[in-house]
């Protein structure tokens, strides 16, 4: 998308003018629409670059106990990143808290802070698990990916089933039964084929 238009002025320069025409252009065909809309945020085609771009590096989303949900993915501009997921951050509701924060060429957003610093300190990385490791290679997952996502079936079974507390990592009564379960693997390729 052209961050100029033909007559010079930029996409942010007409996003309200042109949420307005789409609000009045469906309330002459439902009246009363344009009285109904209690809040809106107007994103330009600019706009939605940017947020297509947050996710155009190699990218992973992970679940850990807690229960904690993790989005991890590679920017060229952290700033652009950081101001991108202000936005967005502000479209969401407050009773979702979102942690995020970049560094190192990565972006990463999460449910817990505890899992950004964990990121952010020298502790175990992911490439260093033994199940990880054999889930991708029982998968045969390339080298290079669009992004991909790993689940430790053994692990993230109890929170799913409610068998395990929300915090921490207590091991079950169902340990024994959960034991031969192993990871699941999914990736996407350059081709947009997952």
């Amino acid at each position: 998308v052209a961050p100029v238009l033909p007559d010079g002025s930029a996409w942010n320069d007409h996003r309200e003018r042109v949420a307005d025409l789409m609000i009045d252009t469906v309330d002459r065909y439902a009246p009363g629409f344009k009285a109904s809309v209690v809040g809106r945020q107007a994103m330009s085609p600019f706009d939605l670059e940017q947020v297509t771009e947050l996710l155009s590096g190699e990218t992973a989303i992970y679940m850990s106990p807690g229960p904690a949900v993790t989005l991890v993915t590679q920017v060229e501009d952290e700033a652009a990143a950081l101001r991108t997921v202000d936005a967005l951050v502000g479209l969401a509701d407050a009773q979702a808290p979102v942690r995020y924060e970049a560094f190192d060429g990565l972006l990463a957003v999460s449910s817990s802070q505890q899992e950004l610093d964990a990121l952010r300190g020298d502790g175990p990385r992911l490439g260093q698990d033994d199940r990880f490791e054999e889930a991708l290679a029982q998968a045969g997952m390339p080298a290079e990916t669009t992004g991909f996502g790993y689940v430790d079936v053994q692990a993230a079974a109890p929170l799913f089933l409610g068998l395990a507390p929300t915090q921490g990592n207590e091991a079950t009564a169902h340990g024994a039964y959960l034991e031969p379960l192993g990871g699941a693997v999914f990736w996407g390729a350059d081709s947009g084929d997952i």
